[in-house]
Order: C-alpha cells, then sequence, then structure tokens
C-alpha cells in the first residue's frame, strides 16, 4: 500500500477556538444566550453570500450542506482534510472541491469507496439493492477531470470498508486531521468501520454529515443511526451535536472531543 503524502499547506493546524458553552454560529441577523445576553456573530452570513456567488446556488440540498460546512468550518479556525465515504459518481466531491478553492483552504480530499456499488447486506432489499450506486474509479476520476477539479488533490482508497479502511492507513494517514466528514454509507454493515476508522482525524468542530441518516425512516436498529449510536458507546470522548438537516434523509452533527469522559 502506497503512503499518502504529507499535506502541503505548510501550516501548523490550529486548535478550534468555539466554545459550545458560551458561543454560536448562526445564520441569523441576532441571536441570543439562555441568559438573555446578546451574541456576537460570526461573519459567517457574508462568508456563504460569498460562496453561492463564486460557485452558483447549490444544485441540491446536499450541495447547500456542503456550502455551509465549508465557511462555517473556517470560521471556527477548523483546519484538516476532507474525507467522503462512498462517492458514487463524484458530484458531491466536484462541489467540494470548488469551495474549498474559493475559501482559500489547502485540503486534501479524500474518496473511500469499493467502486463496485452497495455489498450483499441484511439491510439491502426492496429499497436498496447490492451493486446499486456502482461507479468506476476509473469514471469518478475522469467525472472530476472534466469538471476542472485538479486530481493532484484527490485520493481515492478503494475496497469494501470492513477490509479497506485499515490500522495502516490511519497510520499512513497521521497527523492529518479531518474539518468535514461526508458518510453516505446506507447500510449498517458499511457504516461501522467508517465511523471506527475516522476516530483518530476527528477534532472539536469537526463536522459530520451523514446523507443517509433517516434513510430507514429514522429507525433506531438501522443504517447510519444504529451505527451511530454504538460507536458514541464504544467512544465516551466523543460527543456530537446536532447541527443541521438536510434533504430528505440527512443530518449532519458538531463534534466535540474531550480529554475525559463523561462523568
Amino acid at each position: 500500500m502506497r503512503t499518502i503524502p504529507p499535506s502541503s499547506s505548510g501550516r501548523s493546524r490550529g486548535k478550534c477556538s468555539w466554545s459550545f458553552a458560551r458561543t454560536a454560529c448562526v445564520l441569523a441577523d441576532r441571536a441570543f444566550q439562555d441568559d438573555g445576553m446578546e451574541l456576537e456573530i460570526h461573519p459567517l452570513r457574508p462568508l456563504v453570500a460569498q460562496l453561492k456567488n463564486a460557485v452558483g446556488p447549490p444544485k441540491n440540498k446536499k450541495h447547500e450542506m456542503l456550502q455551509l460546512a465549508f465557511p462555517t468550518t473556517t470560521s471556527w479556525k477548523v483546519e484538516g482534510e476532507y474525507f467522503e465515504f462512498g462517492v458514487f459518481r463524484g458530484r458531491a466531491m466536484i462541489h467540494t472541491y470548488r469551495m474549498a478553492r474559493r475559501c482559500g483552504r489547502p485540503t486534501r480530499f479524500f474518496a473511500f469507496d469499493s467502486f463496485e456499488g452497495l455489498p450483499a447486506s441484511a439491510e439491502t432489499g426492496e429499497k436498496l439493492q447490492e451493486r446499486q450506486y456502482a461507479c468506476s474509479q476509473e469514471q469518478f476520476l475522469d467525472n472530476l477531470k472534466r469538471a476542472g477539479v485538479d486530481i493532484s488533490t484527490v485520493h481515492c482508497v478503494k475496497g469494501v470498508f470492513d477490509q479497506s479502511l485499515t490500522p495502516r492507513l490511519q497510520r499512513d494517514l497521521a497527523p492529518s486531521k479531518s474539518a468535514i466528514v461526508w458518510v453516505d454509507c446506507d447500510l449498517y454493515e458499511s457504516t461501522v468501520p467508517v465511523l471506527d476508522f475516522i476516530v483518530p482525524f476527528l477534532q472539536t468542530g469537526s463536522i459530520i454529515c451523514f446523507d443517509d441518516w433517516f434513510g430507514f425512516g429514522g429507525h433506531p436498529l438501522k443504517g447510519e443511526i444504529r451505527a451511530t449510536n454504538e460507536w458514541l458507546a464504544r467512544n465516551p470522548l466523543i460527543r456530537l451535536t446536532h447541527y443541521r438537516d438536510f434533504g430528505v434523509s440527512g443530518r449532519s452533527f458538531v463534534v466535540h472531543v474531550s480529554e475525559t469522559a463523561p462523568s
């Protein structure tokens, strides 16, 4: 397995100075704390407006979520790579690349996928079929090239997640952190290894977007919801704060990484 090259940004990764208890980033003209004191609003509105002017209006709710996540993490001074698990034809990756460039972010883009569609699963059936969402790695990269993406910034990791997301790959990527993680796994069995893999790359202020959070009607014992609940139970130092919902089935969270487990 090849070694992943180090980040070329040449900059140290700053710590997020955002306090979950005392401040907020909101898309509103004014905001208030519980005690009635007015909050100082981060300059998120103009950042989002600049992105919309630069890349055009979002084509769908997924793009709208990404179009918010980048200026948000930039405002919070959360630096890191973009991880996408389940890339299909590359539309989200293309949109992400354009926004990262407009934000001036020296981000590397990691595309994790089997490129063979969904694996066989107890959850595949009437709505989801084995090999659904198949797109070859060659076609994926060709789509990115035709959209003007600098392929040298995109690193593909091919394979079924429970086989490709290995401790060795974690070591190859270290000491990188991730600012935005996009999880489009649909299935419980696919989501479990993804969440276990990203633990060392998360930081306070990272945003995780689950594209199929409500993919099984919000059932707590299926899909991404079940995998996430079990993952949080295994990792008491990680807490998630609900951020925004998007589209029909998507939900995003802000990550908080503690030094000690909550009592």
